[in-house]
Formats: C-alpha cells, sequence, structure tokens
C-alpha cells in the first residue's frame, strides 16, 4: 500500500489518498477522500465509484461511450455547482 495526500479535484484541500498495487506492477485499488467536502473516489478491479455533492457517479472500464459522455456531463455540472457553492460561502465567512 502506497499513502500520501493528493490535492482534493473539487476543493482543492490536501486529502488522503491510497492506493493498493499488485506486484508493485498496477493499480488494483484506489482510494482519495476529502473531509472538508465529502468528496470519495475509489477505483476497484476496473470498477469507479465518485461522490460529488452527495450524488453518487458509477462505471467501469467497459462502460459504453455514449453512457461515459453522459456521466462526465454530469460530474462536471455537480463539480461546477458544487466549487460555486464553496466559493458563495467563503465569500459570506468574510
Amino acid at each position: 500500500m502506497y499513502c500520501d495526500d493528493v490535492l482534493c479535484p473539487i476543493c482543492d484541500h490536501p486529502s488522503q489518498h491510497k492506493i493498493y498495487t499488485m506486484d508493485n506492477l498496477f493499480t488494483v485499488e484506489e482510494y482519495i477522500d476529502c473531509e472538508p467536502c465529502n468528496y470519495h473516489y475509489s477505483f476497484t478491479y476496473g470498477y469507479y465509484h465518485e461522490i460529488i455533492g452527495g450524488e453518487d457517479f458509477y462505471w467501469s472500464y467497459d462502460q459504453p461511450k455514449d453512457e461515459m459522455v453522459e456521466i462526465r456531463k454530469k460530474k462536471a455540472d455537480m463539480i461546477r455547482n458544487f466549487r460555486e457553492k464553496l466559493k458563495s460561502n467563503t465569500k459570506g465567512a468574510q
């Protein structure tokens, strides 16, 4: 297992990042968890799961292209909306 901190793709906060490899050759599991914005990402044996703003997104390595396009659009909208919400909350707190 390999652990480090990465910046959250949603709020840029340092977040816990864990990677499990097989024989140090390829990744079999990967996790990112960010407590401040409750972002979660996991990759396990070809299957992906992300939680953005409380909404779950699932896909796999063999997801049809048209479905992936739709998932990416929904994720981009959620990320944009969540970042705007974070910015407005930060401005209100100042």
